[in-house]
């Protein structure tokens, strides 16, 4: 039986979640669900996307 992941638990602002992002297809980003709706993570192709650097 495979371990399940508690995603609550997940810190999205380590480095080895840009390295699983950046291998999504398209544009994909990260945001809080709280009132700040910061961005955490976008991948490459979606600032490609936006034509933004960072």
């Amino acid at each position: 039986m495979m371990n399940e992941i508690d995603l609550t638990k997940v810190d999205f602002e380590k480095p080895f979640m840009a390295g699983l992002m950046d291998g999504m297809p398209g544009g994909f980003f990260v945001y809080r669900g709280d009132e700040t709706k910061k961005i955490i993570y976008a991948n490459q192709k979606l600032l490609d996307i936006f034509d933004c650097d960072t």
